[in-house]
């Protein structure tokens, strides 16, 4: 009797067929949730990749520039070029360029170097830039320059949303930035007409 009873268990265990589609099943979600991962992941390299290659064509736009002073207009014109690049919508992206002057203790060895702004617009509601800004966050990441020299710098903004939901992968919304300082190629300062 108790033959009768596990019999069909025994030939349960030793049957192999379909033992592929269990495995399958087991495993399908890892498969899922790593593909997704690095979809996920990927898109945002890419995505930052995209940020700073946008922010070197805006610099680049900018440092060849010699026809008439910069304007808002000109500006919010090469946010509008850096959001195609980017391809992201208007809302998502957003820059800010401010052309910086050394003033004082410009050398290599000068210590307490002093940096000034000439002008400094922002799009999408990036506020201008401030002398204290500059000095305390900037002014490492600003290359020497000579005395009265000028260099343009530019900053982009891009908001990332991963494609999956944060919760599978810990990566959330974020704020991707780049930061670019370009010499003017052609003229010693870009002049500003605007506010």
């Amino acid at each position: 009797m108790l033959r009768a009873i596990l019999a069909p268990f025994r030939r349960f265990a030793r049957d192999t067929q379909g033992n592929m589609v269990i495995e399958l099943l087991l495993m399908l979600p890892f498969f899922l949730w790593a593909i997704l991962g690095i979809i996920t992941y990927f898109y945002g390299f890419h995505m930052k990749t995209i940020n700073l290659k946008g922010a070197y064509t805006v610099s680049d736009l900018l440092s060849r520039e010699m026809e008439g002073p910069v304007t808002p207009a000109y500006i919010e014109g090469l946010d509008n070029v850096f959001n195609y690049i980017t391809n992201t919508a208007d809302d998502l992206g957003r820059l800010r360029v401010t052309l910086v002057t050394c003033t004082q203790n410009c050398g290599v060895n000068d210590t307490g170097r002093v940096l000034e702004i000439d002008w400094s617009y922002g799009t999408g509601g990036l506020n201008p830039m401030t002398t204290d800004d500059l000095n305390t966050t900037f002014e490492p990441n600003i290359p020497i320059m000579p005395s009265n020299e000028r260099a343009i710098l530019v900053e982009t903004q891009l908001l990332y949303r991963p494609p999956v939901t944060s919760i599978w992968f810990g990566v959330e919304t974020m704020q991707m930035d780049s930061f670019v300082v370009t010499r003017p190629r052609f003229v010693p300062k870009l002049e500003w007409s605007g506010g």
